[in-house]
């Protein structure tokens, strides 16, 4: 029983460390196509 316990509390720490780590992907990710878009500006015609 102490064996099957152990398994399962390391399968739930590499689970959560898995799940950090996808995490940590989607928001570097995310953010580096969150560029600032140059925006043209428009002289006014008088």
């Amino acid at each position: 029983m102490k064996k099957r316990t152990r398994i399962l509390y390391l399968t739930g720490i590499l689970l959560t460390c898995q799940l950090s780590l996808a995490a940590c992907q989607t928001n570097a990710k995310n953010s580096s196509s969150q560029e600032p878009k140059k925006e043209q500006k428009q002289a006014k015609k008088i």
